[in-house]
C-alpha cells in the first residue's frame, strides 16, 4: 500500500488446506510489498480449512490479510468474500498454487493499463516444468463439447477458435480466460455483481468473461507475461477428492449452460453432457459394486457416479447449481 493509503492491486487468493503451495506463493509474492509502485495488497481467504494449522501460519506472513470465511461454500464464494474486503483499483484472483518468479504481476499490471478496452486478463502460465497450460479458450457450446469437434474448429477456423496452447501472441483478446490467474478491473468486477455464487467449483471463470464480453468489456490474454502454476496437484491425490472435483467440473458446465446456452441449444448440451460423463461413471460404479473397483481409475469414477447421481436427482426441484454452492 503507497504512503497516501492508494492500492493499485488487490491479490485475492482462496485457500483450503493447501499450505505447503500456499506458502511458496506467498513468499514469491511478498517482495512486491517491499515496493512502492505498483501498491499493492494480499489477502488470503481461508475457506475453513479447520485444520488448525492458521493461527500459527498468518504470522509467519505479516504483510498479508487472512479473512476467515463462514463455509466453504467454493471458490468463486471465497473470490466474492476476498473481493469485498479489498481495496486495489485492479483485482488479481490468484491460485494458492500459483507463484511470481520474475515480476510477472507487475508486467500484467502494466499491460492492463496499456489496454484499457481489457477488462479482464491473464498471464501465460507454465508448470514447474516449463509446459504451457491452458489459461483461455472458447465459450462453451453444443459444438465445443466433445474434444474431435474442438480440434476440427481450431483447424477450420483459427481466428475465432485459436489454439489455447499454441498461442504465441503477446496479446491478445480471447473469450475466456482462467481463474488460476484473473486480473480484473474493480469497476468492472463491482458492475458484474462479482463471481456468480452458484458455482462451487469451476466455469465460475467463464461466466464471468461471458458477463463481462456481454456488457462490451474485452478479455484478453497477455503473452508476453509469465506465471508458474503447479495446477491441481495435491487436491486431485486422494480418489474421493479426485472424483468430487470431477464431478464438480460437470456440474459446473450444467450450470454454466442453463445460464448462458441458448433455450433451443441448452437441452441438447444437458443430455450429451450427462451422457458422455455420467454412463461411464455409472458402469465404473457397478464395477466397483461387483468387487472390480480396487482400480483407482475406477475408484474416482464410481465416486464421480454417486455425486452426479445425486446431483441429477435434484436438478427438477433445486436446478442446476451446485448443490455444494452457498445457499
Amino acid at each position: 500500500m503507497s504512503g497516501n493509503g492508494r492500492v493499485d492491486l488487490s491479490i485475492v487468493i482462496v485457500n483450503y488446506r493447501c499450505w505447503e503451495r500456499l506458502s511458496k506463493c506467498l513468499a514469491s509474492l511478498e517482495p512486491l510489498l517491499r515496493g512502492t509502485e505498483p501498491a499493492i495488497e494480499i489477502l488470503v481467504v481461508d475457506n475453513v480449512s479447520g485444520d488448525g494449522v492458521l493461527p500459527g501460519f498468518a504470522p509467519e506472513h505479516p504483510g498479508v490479510r487472512f479473512v476467515e470465511n463462514d463455509g466453504n461454500w467454493g471458490f468463486a464464494d471465497a473470490c466474492n468474500v476476498g473481493a469485498r474486503a479489498a481495496r486495489g483499483e485492479f483485482l488479481l484472483f490468484l491460485n494458492p498454487d500459483a507463484e511470481d518468479r520474475g515480476g510477472g504481476i507487475a508486467a500484467l499490471l502494466d499491460v492492463a493499463r496499456s489496454h484499457p478496452e481489457a477488462a479482464i486478463l491473464t498471464a501465460r502460465q507454465v508448470d514447474g516444468t516449463g509446459r504451457a497450460q491452458k489459461v483461455f479458450d472458447s465459450f462453451p457450446s453444443l459444438w465445443t463439447l466433445f474434444g474431435p469437434a474442438r480440434a476440427a474448429l481450431r483447424l477450420l477456423v483459427p481466428g475465432r477458435y485459436p489454439d489455447p496452447r499454441g498461442t504465441r501472441a503477446a496479446y491478445a483478446e480471447v473469450d475466456w480466460v482462467s481463474g488460476s490467474a484473473l486480473l480484473i478491473r474493480r469497476r468492472v468486477f463491482d458492475a458484474l455483481d462479482g463471481f456468480c455464487n452458484g458455482y462451487w467449483m469451476y466455469s465460475e471463470d467463464v461466466d464471468l468473461c461471458r458477463r463481462a464480453r456481454t456488457a462490451g468489456h474485452a478479455v484478453a490474454f497477455a503473452g508476453s507475461v509469465t506465471l508458474v502454476h503447479a495446477h491441481g496437484g495435491a487436491t486431485r491425490n486422494d480418489p474421493e477428492t479426485a472424483a468430487l472435483t470431477r464431478s464438480e467440473v460437470v456440474v459446473s458446465r450444467h450450470f454454466y449452460a442453463s445460464r448462458h446456452l441458448p433455450a433451443w441449444q441448452a437441452p441438447a448440451y444437458h443430455v450429451a453432457l450427462a451422457a458422455s460423463r455420467f454412463l461411464p461413471a455409472a458402469l465404473a460404479a457397478l464395477a466397483d459394486a461387483l468387487g472390480l473397483g480396487r482400480v483407482r481409475s475406477i475408484l474416482v469414477r464410481a465416486g464421480m457416479a454417486r455425486h452426479l447421481a445425486r446431483y441429477y436427482l435434484g436438478v427438477p426441484s433445486h436446478g442446476w447449481r451446485s448443490r455444494r454452492s452457498r445457499p
